[in-house]
């Protein structure tokens, strides 16, 4: 009895804390808080590729650093410390050399890896409000930690990047898990689009935030900003969010009605949660290609990820808060080629022009085959910053296209067990992706410009064979499998969606 109480006061709570937001959709609230959810997961992610820059020792040739940093105190013709002298100055402090620091970044992807899985999983049965808040808030106080490990030794960084992949790992997995359950198949490429890439704008707004961060208080004050963040926004997402419409305590019965109609027409079953049919999933053809596809774009998306940075500094020795901004800008590309293709994907399957899996096939092209093309020409033909700077960003504008391709493919295929598949695919991905630095770290030792060229050699051949067999394979229907054992076996075309659902969601919005 007291705990029903308890429970009671609570939903009362959350009743008064959402009022103010009844003018908009519980959809538009989820939307808004997974967005920033995914900002501040990927803060506390990549912020190390930036924070690395300024502290990890390194010695620069007085002209080149000085050129991009006049104000610098290094730089100061009064400045005789031990850190500038002769023709040399000296930043940074902590003493990890290149493949130290691809080591210590490469372990968030190992334990990333292993609890993908069980992240999917867990929000199927559970939910995904516990799951998705639980791993950015641990994120974030891992992050407020890092200052103090940072300095004992480059083990007990590794060890607490790999917990924080471990807490990670269960992100996106489990918001596909509540996907399937809030957001119907006319309106879910531009979801998907716009949060679950505002990663990519976390990296956008991460690397300039740390550059200003570490010029205004050091580099320690960046990890404690961007930890604090996180732990903030985790607060508002368990007082305001729900993991079924049915249960939100402000949704209005006709968006209700709307929500659970749509769902029900793509795939997605009510009831309880049954076994996963681990041999027929591991024995379809769509989803193997989900599987390769994911790998060999999270290969070069972590690439650029984590050494873009670096290259910038190394190659053209850039200060921190110039090096900062361009690093952003290719993942500020992607994010804005992420939600125009969403908006063209959605607009395009409501409307019927194009079947889904030929909208799949479609977009796969853009956003793998053209960064490996565009990547040929950057090795072969580019020289100069600006064209390197543009090149990339176009790469990254049409690898923004993944969201409305391979990323959503699994709700098409599978929505009872979409949050098991991304999970599944999202492991092997992160080993994928892990390698990335290793192999810049291994390969980039004398830091010259044609060590920089073959790293990006290597992103070529994961983008291009993968896409191929995501072409000749993947699929837009529903599998047998997906269904229950009470329900009948059948394949339901995804893109045939009845004429009350389409006219339903135009009058919703």
């Amino acid at each position: 009895m007291a705990t029903r109480t308890k429970m009671t006061q609570f939903r009362r709570i959350q009743r008064v804390l959402l009022y103010p937001f009844d003018c908009v959709s519980t959809r538009f609230m989820m939307g808004v808080l997974g967005f920033f959810g995914f900002i501040n997961l990927y803060m506390t992610r990549v912020n190390l590729s930036m924070i690395v820059v300024a502290m990890v020792k390194r010695t620069h040739s007085r002209e080149a650093y000085c050129g991009s940093n006049i104000n610098d105190e290094l730089c100061s013709s009064s400045n005789n410390s031990s850190n500038s002298t002769g023709d040399t100055v000296t930043t940074g402090e902590i003493e990890w050399d290149e493949a130290t620091i691809g080591t210590v970044m490469s372990f968030f992807f190992y334990g990333y890896a292993l609890t993908q899985v069980w992240g999917g999983r867990l929000a199927e049965v559970w939910g995904t409000k516990w799951v998705f808040g639980t791993a950015i808030l641990s994120s974030g106080l891992l992050t407020l930690l890092t200052p103090l490990i940072v300095v004992v030794h480059p083990a007990a960084m590794c060890a607490l990047r790999f917990t924080m992949g471990l807490c990670q790992g269960v992100s996106r997995p489990s918001m596909h898990a509540m996907l399937v359950r809030w957001i119907p198949l006319q309106q879910r490429q531009r979801f998907v689009s716009i949060v679950y890439i505002a990663t990519t704008l976390g990296t956008v707004i991460t690397m300039p935030l740390c550059g200003a961060v570490i010029e205004g208080w050091g580099w320690r004050a960046a990890f404690y900003v961007t930890g604090a963040l996180s732990v903030t926004w985790a607060l508002f997402w368990w007082m305001m969010i729900f993991d079924k419409p049915e249960d939100h305590v402000r949704i209005k019965p006709s968006e209700l009605k709307f929500i659970t109609d749509n769902i029900r027409s793509t795939g997605t079953s009510a009831g309880a949660v049954r076994k996963v049919p681990w041999r027929a999933i591991f024995t379809s053809p769509p989803f193997l290609v989900i599987f390769l596809a994911d790998c060999g774009n999270n290969f070069g998306l972590q690439l650029f990820t984590t050494q873009i940075p670096n290259y910038i500094s190394q190659v053209y020795s850039l200060s921190i808060r110039d090096n900062s901004m361009l690093s952003a800008a290719p993942f500020l590309a992607r994010y804005i080629g992420s939600v125009l293709f969403g908006c063209l994907g959605d607009a395009i399957v409501s409307r019927k022009l194009l079947s889904v899996v030929v909208v799949r096939k479609t977009f796969s092209v853009f956003a793998m085959f053209c960064p490996a093309i565009l990547l040929v020409i950057i090795i072969l033909y580019c020289e100069s910053l600006s064209s390197v700077i543009y090149l990339m960003s176009t790469a990254m504008f049409l690898n923004g296209a993944i969201a409305s391709s391979v990323i959503v493919n699994h709700s098409d295929i599978a929505p009872n067990y979409a949050g098991t598949l991304y999970g599944i695919t999202n492991m092997a991905a992160s080993l994928a992706g892990g390698a990335a630095p290793l192999i810049a770290g291994f390969i980039v030792t004398n830091k010259t410009r044609e060590e920089w060229q073959t790293v990006f050699w290597t992103c070529i051949p994961f983008y291009a064979v993968t896409e191929v067999f995501f072409l000749a394979f993947a699929s837009g229907s529903v599998q047998d499998w997906n269904y229950y054992d009470t329900e009948p076996e059948q394949t339901h075309d995804r893109h045939e969606l009845s004429e009350t659902a389409t006219s339903g969601d135009q009058r919703d919005r």
